[in-house]
C-alpha cells in the first residue's frame, strides 16, 4: 500500500537516441534528487526516461521543442 511518485524525462529531438535518453534520465533524476532533499522515501520513486520518443508538440520550432523538453511527475496509489 501507499503511494509511487513516477518521474519520467522527455527531450526534444535533437541528438541520437542514446543522447537523448540518457538527457531524459539526467532531468528525472534531478526531479528525484529535489524530491529526496524534502523527505520523499527512495523506495516510493520510480525514476526512467522516455528520451525523444513522446513529443507533447511538434519539433519544427524553438518553442515546441521547449515544450517536449520536461518531466512528468505521476502520483500512483499502490495497494
Amino acid at each position: 500500500t501507499g503511494e509511487q511518485v513516477r518521474l519520467t524525462g522527455h527531450t526534444d529531438n535533437i541528438g541520437d537516441d542514446e543522447f537523448n535518453q540518457k538527457l531524459g534520465m539526467q532531468r528525472a533524476q534531478a526531479i528525484e534528487q529535489l524530491l529526496l532533499e524534502k523527505g520523499v522515501p527512495a523506495e516510493q520513486i520510480v525514476v526512467e526516461s522516455k528520451g525523444r520518443s513522446q513529443p507533447v508538440a511538434p519539433n519544427d520550432t524553438e518553442a515546441g521543442r521547449r515544450e517536449n523538453r520536461r518531466v512528468e511527475v505521476r502520483f500512483i496509489k499502490k495497494n
